[in-house]
């Protein structure tokens, strides 16, 4: 899509993968912790998980796709909650470890913060699975069982990647970030920084920190435009942050002379990209993350294994692929497309 005096091209973004989503429906809510199995019955899994804000539209993706997954398995008591910060996350946690839990997923705010946490859990029996976010040295140390996520430098990568291209020219570029510790946001300014690489001309003169909140990534992108007036694009670690840049541009009257890239592919992201206000989204399989966890949940509960690490594939789509996609004029999988569909009917 082109964007006033920046030369942007509607080139594809490279590598693209299938995203295969798992479907939702179900809200987060408490379920009941009768934990008693009676003889004969399969043996109950007690899964507790601890998440982000409930408000971010990409956790409760997360959350709705676990308590779909979960109409499998009659035999499974599972309860989830929320958390603002890392010390409520642990907090939360220790007392479903109180409560004695079977397996605990957690999506960390800080991968090394929640790190003695995750140790305590191991000490008790208790099986640990890492989701979306990362906490470095858990599962090689045997303290956590899995991981799942997509690789999210290569989401990172691959959107750095199309705006190397999509503005041959160069220019500034912004990057609001999530919150500080976190691995996803260190993740995908690694990957972001690798792809722009391609284009020499294009420089980050700006990164500053949004918490992962809309009103955040406002201020943050207000400031930045303020102080570089001249910025190319912005690129935020997530769709709520991005939609704070929007209006931040928005105010400037700059909308349509900087390019602005959105993180997560939730379906007012997705949307927003439809509409070209966001020109590149990154879709993470949050769907799948959320269904695996209790997939993976139910078989290490019940004496089985699983990968160390599963990672669901990662996409990277400009506007113009999503309405490619959308009209039919580009093929792509049933899951994807139903997913851009619901976007492009405003079904959030």
């Amino acid at each position: 899509m082109d964007h006033e005096g920046r030369g942007v091209s509607s080139l594809p973004i490279t590598r693209r993968r299938v995203l295969f989503l798992v479907g939702a429906g179900a809200t987060a809510a408490l379920s009941g912790l009768s934990w008693r199995t009676a003889r004969g019955q399969a043996k109950t899994v007690r899964i507790g998980a601890v998440t982000g804000n409930f408000s971010n539209p990409a956790v409760k993706q997360m959350v709705d796709a676990m308590q779909s997954e979960l109409r499998k398995y009659p035999n499974a008591k599972f309860f989830v909650q929320d958390s603002a910060n890392v010390s409520e996350q642990v907090a939360k946690a220790e007392t479903m470890l109180g409560q004695g839990i079977d397996v605990l997923g957690l999506h960390p705010w800080d991968g090394k913060a929640i790190m003695p946490l995750i140790a305590k859990a191991h000490s008790r029996g208790v099986k640990v699975f890492l989701l979306i976010d990362d906490a470095p040295g858990a599962v090689d140390k045997g303290l956590a069982v899995s991981y799942i996520s997509a690789n999210e430098v290569q989401g990172g990568r691959l959107l750095g990647e199309w705006l190397s291209v999509a503005i041959p020219n160069g220019g500034n570029v912004a990057i609001i970030e999530g919150s500080p510790g976190n691995y996803s946001a260190i993740y995908r300014s690694q990957g972001f920084k690798e792809g722009i690489k391609r284009n020499e001309k294009i420089k980050v003169v700006a990164e500053g920190t949004g918490n992962w909140q809309r009103d955040q990534g406002l201020r943050v992108a207000t400031d930045m435009i303020t102080a570089n007036p001249d910025l190319a694009a912005i690129f935020a670690h997530n769709d709520e942050m991005a939609f704070g840049a929007l209006q931040a541009l928005k105010a400037a009257n700059k909308t349509g002379k900087v390019i602005l890239i959105g993180y997560n592919g939730t379906c007012i992201g997705i949307q927003a990209a439809l509409k070209g206000d966001f020109q590149a989204e990154g879709i993470l399989p949050i769907p799948q993350i959320g269904s695996s966890f209790i997939a993976g949940a139910m078989t290490v509960g019940t004496g089985g294994a699983v990968p160390k690490r599963i990672e669901p594939p990662i996409l990277a789509l400009s506007t113009a692929e999503l309405r490619a996609v959308e009209s039919g004029s580009k093929q792509a999988d049933p899951s994807l497309k139903d997913r851009i569909d619901t976007a492009a009917a405003g079904k959030c």
